[in-house]
């Protein structure tokens, strides 16, 4: 695909699948994000991952 199909595709997503994501799959993701590169690799994010109770608790703050 090129570029600008790539660009002319891009859209929002409002509407999630509400089936939980396989913990090799975050886990896969997880590994990836660490090797995105970042200005002197100095990686200045933090990532969070929280799923089950954890979960449903900040999602119960966040729309309160």
């Amino acid at each position: 695909m090129e570029f600008l199909d790539t660009l002319k595709q891009r859209h929002s997503v409002r509407a999630f699948d509400p089936k939980p994501v396989p913990e090799e799959v975050l886990q896969r993701l997880l590994s990836q994000a660490a090797l995105s590169p970042s200005w002197s690799n100095t990686h200045p994010y933090r990532i969070a991952l929280a799923t089950g109770d954890v979960l449903e608790s900040l999602r119960a703050e966040l729309y309160s």
